[in-house]
């Protein structure tokens, strides 16, 4: 599978107050591109339609070297960069007109059976689709604590109608809204996302009623809040972990 381009101005939708793109825009912007890119390939979609299937993320690993902003264009290059049985690994860059580098993103993609709610299996024609180089990079799932070591703050919202995606659970630039309200104005006015990891542990349903706990460590003059999202029973939904600088 080769990979595949998207050129696009940054939407004003996908922005903040700072005219830069936020974290939930930079997670449809990947989204919208690798949507683009698998509506190349008809037999994929096929087979997952008749099959019942839909792609979920279980993880992300976000480097920030600069927030694209307010109708900057850009180009969104993504590929596929490793796949086995359970999880497909999809690479971003995000390229100013320059081509200067500005954002690097490795998403962890699962198949989903929509009638079970079980992770399914890669089928073995996915991997012959994918035409993966036998030397590639190999990636493995990320490990984020399952728990915090102290709350600074909470913060519980709602799960509404619009919170819902197509696969029918919370999705996944949602659970980046819900932390950076927890946080706040006054925090973004003094920083900056730097790096992002997020794994995704359980399915956040309609109705339901979410907690994020926040954990704030400064170490050696680094800023990295960690974000345990949680049903109303302390089950996990999310482990989020931010590293901050400070805006200049």
């Amino acid at each position: 599978m080769q990979s595949f381009t998207i050129e696009t101005p940054i939407w004003t939708d996908l922005c903040n107050q700072f005219g830069q793109i936020t974290l939930p825009g930079l997670i449809q912007l990947t989204l919208r591109t690798s949507e683009a890119h698998e509506h190349q390939y008809a037999d994929m979609r096929t087979y997952m339609e008749a099959h019942k299937l839909g792609w979920i993320i279980t993880a992300n690993q976000m480097t920030i070297h600069r927030l694209p902003k307010f109708s900057e264009s850009v180009r969104v290059v993504t590929e596929i960069a490793d796949a086995n049985q359970f999880f497909t690994f999809r690479k971003f860059q995000i390229l100013d007109k320059h081509e200067n580098l500005l954002v690097e993103v490795i998403t962890t993609f699962s198949l989903l059976h929509l009638d079970t709610r079980r992770i399914a299996r890669t089928p073995d024609i996915f991997l012959s689709w994918y035409e993966l180089p036998n030397q590639r990079s190999k990636y493995r799932q990320l490990r984020l604590p399952k728990s915090l070591s102290s709350v600074s703050q909470t913060k519980t919202y709602y799960v509404q109608f619009l919170d819902i995606d197509g696969n029918g659970h919370v999705n996944n630039a949602v659970y980046f809204r819900w932390l950076s309200n927890a946080l706040g104005l006054e925090w973004f006015k003094k920083y900056r996302e730097k790096r992002v990891t997020i794994s995704y542990n359980k399915e956040a349903l309609l109705g339901e009623s979410v907690t994020v706990n926040t954990e704030m460590v400064t170490k050696g003059g680094e800023v990295t809040t960690l974000h345990a999202i949680t049903d109303y029973q302390g089950e996990l939904h999310s482990m989020i972990e931010v590293q901050w600088e400070e805006r200049k």
